[in-house]
């Protein structure tokens, strides 16, 4: 039997900039982030997502190699592109994932 908060869906938005943040509600000043994107994530790709993010983020705090921090970038991008709710963010995703260079 399945139960019920498995299937809960989670609305973030991804902050797009020098870094990345995952937030609830939009960002005072969007003009600091290249890009906004809207996502619905399940409980579960929710934490997997955030775990990624921080994991990011720690990575730049200890300045290692920008490959690095590139590479996981690189992995945030592919995993959060299927649950953009705007079709024009998912493939600005898909793209990003696949190292394609896209305008902002």
């Amino acid at each position: 039997m399945c139960e019920l908060w498995s299937f809960s869906l989670i609305h973030k938005i991804l902050l797009v900039g020098h870094r990345l943040v995952l937030t609830s509600v939009r960002a005072e000043d969007e003009r600091l982030f290249r890009r906004a994107i809207e996502l619905n994530l399940p409980i579960e790709s929710y934490w997997h997502l955030n775990k990624m993010i921080k994991e990011a983020d720690y990575t730049m705090a200890n300045e290692q190699s920008v490959a690095d921090v590139k590479a996981l970038y690189t992995k945030i991008f592919q995993f959060s592109a299927s649950f953009a709710i705007k079709e024009a963010d998912r493939d600005w995703l898909y793209k990003m994932g696949r190292g394609i260079k896209v305008p902002d």
